[in-house]
Formats: structure tokens, sequence, C-alpha cells
């Protein structure tokens, strides 16, 4: 009957008791050939189970000499050995790592780049995004057009004297011709001696910025403007229950309704071109609320809010936009007082050191960076202002919490005439005494 192993057939007149067949499949009735060709088998599929037997690290030798002395004494079937081929269990796991191997190292490794980072970022005087991108690459602004406003003093003189030695072509204005003499005096390079002073109030009218913006484009042979740079602008220390309506006024129209003019005038030039950057100077108090400098606050947070708009407006057509913020930058000689609008017009307020801001030679390198690399938005401060940003940005609910923890202590103190940076006099002034604060300025 087909399908028995061994090629047996039932006998159909069987007289005596009835045999089992002995395992591995071979009839003591089957002929001799069909038991030849069952030894045959077990010896075809004996490479099939050695490769196994390897895998697991079991050599023949192990095996039990009762287990051979079966396979020897008991032939297999046709089928016995693929069925032990299919019953073979699979291989075991690889065990874990043992005490003492890469594990340790691994782990080592790991550790000490989290202490780097975390060192980097505790150092940090820009937002990590611009510090990985690092320096900007040589000759990134050879030869290009780069106009600055607000050139006259401050980051714009040390905007100018850094571009200046990168090659650039310069455009400098401001509202005083002399100061911008000087300026160009100070700076070197292969194009310095061609710098074009091209005085210019930001607040002007409109007739007068479009004749500004048309003598840029026509500048060094109609070249065109690479870089505008909107750094003009001022500051502000007083609280927003004493500011006067016209300091907030003028504080908009410097620090926003100038720039936005401005723009309007230059960006048709840039379009027409097909090329063309603006470097919007900002600050963190556009991110970050700043008491003490409300008014200033709002102005640097309308810039932020149009050209952030801007940008989206002219991705398509050549023309780009990148938004510094920059936090407290260690400008002018620490004796001499610093100019800023108080509860009713100008003031003269003192300075106070660098601890915890951003030189102006860094700030200014840091500027070309975001300018070369084409960034977005970015952000340039040391903490506690770096990080009261991050709160704000992604932890909304921590950020405020800071804020209002030491922000009437900060609006005290820098409408007094006292230091904004200093957290610790900040925190022992909670309740009204003295002391200074943190924010933008």
């Amino acid at each position: 009957m087909r399908g028995l192993p061994g090629g047996c057939r039932p006998r159909l007149h069987h007289s005596g008791p009835r045999t089992r067949s002995p395992p591995g499949g071979a009839c003591p009735h089957a002929p001799a050939t069909a038991r030849c060709r069952g030894a045959a088998t077990r010896r075809a599929t004996a490479p099939l189970l050695r490769p196994r037997a390897a895998a697991r690290g079991t050599p023949e030798a192990a095996v039990p000499a009762q287990q051979q002395q079966q396979h020897q004494h008991h032939p297999a079937g046709p089928l016995t050995g693929l069925l032990e081929v299919v019953a073979e269990p699979l291989p075991l796991a690889p065990r874990p790592p043992q005490p003492g191997g890469m594990g340790p190292i691994f782990a080592a490794l790991a550790a000490g780049a989290g202490l780097a980072a975390l060192g980097r970022f505790l150092s940090a005087d820009a937002d990590m995004g611009l510090l990985l991108r690092g320096r900007h690459r040589r000759g990134a602004f050879d030869g290009k057009v780069v106009w600055i406003t607000g050139a006259s003093q401050g980051l714009g003189a040390e905007l100018a004297r850094y571009l200046a030695a990168q090659g650039a072509r310069l455009i400098l204005s401001s509202r005083s011709l002399e100061k911008l003499e000087r300026v160009k005096a100070s700076c070197s390079g292969k194009h310095a001696s061609e710098a074009l002073l091209l005085p210019l109030d930001v607040t002007a009218a409109a007739a007068d910025l479009e004749a500004a913006a048309s003598e840029a484009d026509a500048a060094f042979g109609g070249a065109g403007v690479d870089f505008l740079i909107h750094n003009a602008g001022a500051s502000q220390h007083a609280q927003a229950a004493a500011t006067a309506v016209g300091v907030s006024r003028t504080l908009l129209e410097l620090n926003a309704l100038g720039p936005i003019a401005l723009t309007r005038a230059a960006l048709p030039h840039m379009l027409a071109r097909n090329k063309g950057r603006f470097v919007v100077v900002a600050s963190m108090a556009a991110k970050v609320p700043s008491p003490g400098q409300a008014s200033y606050s709002a102005a640097k947070g309308a810039l932020w809010g149009y050209f952030g708009s801007l940008a989206a407006e002219v991705a398509d057509q050549g023309v780009g936009v990148t938004i510094v913020c920059p936090g407290p930058i260690s400008t002018g000689s620490p004796d001499a007082p610093r100019v800023v609008y108080g509860p009713d017009g100008l003031i003269s307020q003192p300075q106070h050191g660098s601890k915890g801001k951003v030189s102006p030679e860094r700030c200014a390198q840091l500027v070309a960076n975001a300018a070369a690399h084409g960034v977005n938005e970015a952000w340039i401060a040391k903490h506690p202002v770096l990080l009261i940003g991050y709160f704000m940005q992604y932890c909304p609910p921590l950020g405020w919490a800071v804020l209002k923890k030491i922000g009437p202590a900060r609006a005290r103190a820098v409408s007094s005439g006292r230091s904004g940076y200093d957290v610790g006099a900040m925190l022992r002034d909670r309740d009204g005494g003295g002391g200074g604060a943190a924010g933008s300025g």
C-alpha cells in the first residue's frame, strides 16, 4: 500500500500475533533493498544535522554513546531524517555582553559626550543651532555690497570693521556724517577705502528713503545690495506706567517703522535683481518680555513679526531674511554713560561692566555667521537671558514663572539706573529692596 514507510504492505491473512514495526520505520517483513534505502537516506540527511549541532557548539563526540548506538541499531526510514531536521530546536539567542566587555567603554564615552554637550550649553553665547553651524566660509563676503544702518557706533561700527576685513564693499548710514567718517577710517580691508558714506535718518520721509535706496543700489557700478543690515534703533529704561505715550511712539518709529519703511524702499531693487538679504538686528526682548523696557520690547516684537512674514512672502523670489536677536552687548566705554529713552525722553545711564554680556566683536562675528549661512533666526546672548529664552520658547509656563518672580525687581532696577542682569540682586529685591535684574537691553 502506498505511503507506508519502508515499502511494507500489510498482510491480509496473518494468523500469528501482530508485530510492531521497530523504531526507525523499517518493517521486519520489508525487503532488504528497502532497508538499504532507509540507511542510505539516513546517511544523506546526516550533513543536515551536523551544522545544527555545530551551531549549538555541541561536537559530535559529545553525543551520548547510547544515542549513537540507537541510531546504529535502528535504521531510519526515508522520512526519518527529514522529521529530525524539522524537529531540531532553534538556536538559542546570543547571550548579553558579560562584565568586562565593550559595555563599560561605551557607557564612559556616552557620559563624556553628555558632559561635553552640557559644558557647551552652559558656556554658550548664542543658540545651539547657530553655534553648530560654525564660522562662515572664507570669502563669504568678499566683494559683496553690505549696507549697514546705525553704523556710527556700537554694534554697527563693529560690524563695519569686521565685514571690511572680510573684503566687503560697505555702505555706511547714520544721522552723523562725522561719526561715519571716523568709522570708515578705522576699517581695514581691500575695499575699506571705497566705503560709501550715506547719511540717513530711518524715520525720514518715504521720498528720502527711496532716494537713499536708489543710491545704494547704484553704488559700486550698479552692483546692487547683497546685504542690508537693519541696525538703527534705541533702547529704553523706564517702567510702563511712567513712560509717556510720545516716548513709546518714538521707540516704535526708530526700532520698527523706520526699518520697515526703508525695507519698502529697498525691496523693489532686490526683487528686480532676484537677490539680496535683509539682516534684521532685533532683540531678545522680541522673544522674552522685558520688564522695564515695555515699549522697546513692543517695537522689537513688531520688527520680528514683520520680517518673519516678509521672509515667507519672498521665499521664492531670491530674497532672504535673517532675524538676529541679541541680548545684552557690552558696547561703549565702561566709563561713558549710555544714552537711552527714559520716562519722558533721552537720559544718560551708567554702564555696568561686561559680566553676562556678549562683546561687540563676538556679536559682529555671530551676526555675520548667521547672515552668511542664511539662518532664518538666531539668538545671541549668554545665560540667564539665553536660558529664559529657551524657557519661553519650549516651556512657556516655566518661563512665565521666572519672569513673574524677578520681573518687578528688574523693572525697578532698570528704571533707577541699576543693572538689569544681576539675577542675584533681583532675587534679593523681590520685596522692593535694592538690587538689579535680567532682560535685554
